[in-house]
């Protein structure tokens, strides 16, 4: 705790300065400097009791009025140790302060100080900065809101429609379950997706029955970004399991299938638009599958999903 007072020919000022990690003798030399600077005449000789208690990033300022018999406090943003000018900074406060109890701005708390101990004063020769006063309302101002973290991860649903050739093109739906994370910020993701296709073919030889389920991981960047809206680059690689069966078979034909593993791989390009923790994305998809599964039928094609395919997905993934 460091006590100070001066007492000359214009005024006297008492200075009490508890638990700030400043220069203790520099402040109560300045919160003089600047209070008598801004004294009116007819105060001389009158004792004013300034009080500083830092605590954390919060000083209290108080300051007593002898003329009015009242306390004046005000609640600031305590100056880091070593920061440029932080103690004349407090010093301007304790000024603006007494202008605002003059104006009639301040509003007493009910308390008043008591009179605190004196202590020989520092040195009070140095001349004041013009430049700190400009930055003397920056002490008073509200701390800056800091904006929420950007999201991570999501969870969604995919929706969609695969043009592949069987025999001739079909168009299988498809359903997928997606998560993704951003590890290293918002416009690069990873991701994990799970789903499923089906269609059923009419051939000459009979009706067949096509299911697929797939297990993919993937990676997304989004180069382009505005606002809510932004485009998008993924690509996808994994495994599919396709399950071929006859369900109906023409005259002479008997029923049989087939299940087997595939290598499936995709890329898309696509738009995205963010309402809130959800962001809906359409995105133009190609791709390809190899090594999977071949239904032979006599007398016909071959039944099989290998090769290349395109389509198109509507995505809908909440953010957390």
């Amino acid at each position: 705790m460091f006590v100070a007072s001066q007492v000359n020919a214009a005024e006297t000022i008492e200075v009490t300065i508890e638990g700030c990690s400043l220069d203790e003798p520099e402040l109560a030399r300045l919160v003089r400097l600047e209070l008598g600077s801004v004294l009116e005449s007819s105060e001389v000789g009158t004792p004013h009791v300034v009080t500083i208690q830092c605590e954390g990033n919060e000083a209290k300022v108080t300051l007593f009025d002898p003329v009015t018999k009242k306390a004046f406090e005000r609640r600031v943003s305590a100056p880091k140790p070593g920061a440029e000018e932080a103690e004349r900074l407090l010093a301007l406060t304790v000024a603006q302060l007494y202008r605002g109890t003059r104006l009639g701005t301040e509003t007493p708390v009910e308390d008043a100080p008591q009179t605190p101990k004196k202590a020989p004063d520092a040195d009070s020769s140095a001349e004041a900065k013009p430049s700190a006063r400009e930055k003397a309302s920056a002490i008073a101002a509200p701390k800056p809101v800091e904006p929420p973290p950007e999201p991570r991860g999501s969870l969604g649903i995919v929706a969609g429609a695969h043009v592949r050739r069987i025999q001739s093109p079909i168009v299988m739906p498809s359903l997928e379950v997606m998560g993704t994370w951003s590890p290293f910020g918002s416009s690069l993701w990873l991701s994990l997706t799970g789903g499923a296709e089906y269609a059923s073919v009419d051939r000459r030889s009979g009706i067949v029955d096509i299911a697929v389920g797939k297990a993919l991981a993937g990676i997304g960047i989004e180069p382009v970004s505005d606002g809510t809206w932004s485009a998008f680059v993924d690509m996808a690689l994994g495994v599919a399991v396709n399950h071929i069966r006859a369900s109906e078979v023409a005259s002479g034909y008997y029923a049989g299938e087939t299940t087997g593993a595939a290598f499936e791989g995709s890329i898309g390009l696509g738009g995205a638009l963010r309402v809130g923790p959800v962001r809906f994305e359409l995105a133009f998809r190609g791709g390809a599958m190899l090594g999977g599964p071949v239904a032979q039928i006599a007398d016909d094609d071959d039944v099989t999903l290998n090769g290349p395919w395109m389509g198109g997905d509507l995505r809908v993934r909440f953010l957390f």
